[in-house]
C-alpha cells in the first residue's frame, strides 16, 4: 500500500508543474477526490464541478463541495439545464481528449 500512495503522490507531483493554473474536475467521486486531496497537500488547487438542474438527484455536487471544502480548494460549480446541454454538445466533445 505504500508503493501504491508513493506513485500517486509522484505521479500527481509530476503534473503540478505547468506555466498555466492548474484544476480538477472533481465529481466527487473516488478517484477525482483522491487526485485533488493530494494535490492540495502541496498547494491551493481550483475544483471544478457541473450538476445538471432536471437532474440533481442524480448530480455528486454535493460530494464534491464537501471534499472541496475538507480540501479547502478555490471551488467552482456550473448547474446547466438540459437544453444547454444539449446547445453546448458538440463543443464539449471536441474539447474531451478521450474516448467518451
Amino acid at each position: 500500500m505504500e508503493i501504491l500512495e508513493e506513485k500517486l503522490i509522484e505521479s500527481i507531483k509530476y503534473r503540478m508543474v505547468s506555466d498555466a493554473p492548474v484544476g480538477v474536475f472533481l465529481s466527487g467521486g473516488v478517484d477525482s477526490s483522491l487526485v485533488s486531496a493530494i494535490y492540495a497537500k502541496f498547494k491551493k488547487i481550483n475544483t471544478f464541478s457541473i450538476g445538471y438542474d432536471e437532474y440533481l438527484h442524480y448530480s455528486e455536487t454535493d460530494y464534491a463541495k464537501k471534499v472541496a471544502k475538507h480540501i479547502d480548494s478555490n471551488h467552482h460549480e456550473l448547474i446547466i439545464s438540459k437544453q444547454e446541454y444539449l446547445e453546448n454538445l458538440d463543443n464539449v466533445l471536441s474539447a474531451v481528449d478521450e474516448p467518451f
